[in-house]
């Protein structure tokens, strides 16, 4: 469970990291911002599903719960967030 979490959490510095790096370099490029912060919500969201995911699993894990332990819809739900975050500032 340790392993997916830090993943997770790997994935969502990158996004931070890349969504202030975007808005520390925009300048008044308006478009830049926007991007740059729509991004950051999308890393706050993978934050709390990787934490939600971690406390969801370690329950399971600790009342001996046989399974399954994946999660079908969070990680579509995230991509297409992010995907969403990602074509809008096309617009």
């Amino acid at each position: 469970a340790e392993r997916t979490f830090l993943k997770w959490l790997h994935m969502a510095v990158t996004l931070s990291s890349m969504s202030l790096a975007i808005l520390a370099f925009a300048g008044d490029n308006r478009v830049a911002q926007v991007y740059a912060l729509l991004l950051l919500p999308v890393a706050v969201a993978f934050c709390v599903y990787a934490l939600n995911t971690y406390h969801w699993r370690v329950r399971k894990i600790n009342m001996l719960d046989p399974g399954p332990y994946d999660d079908r819809v969070g990680p579509v739900f995230l991509t297409i967030l992010l995907m969403v975050a990602l074509t809008l500032h096309l617009l």
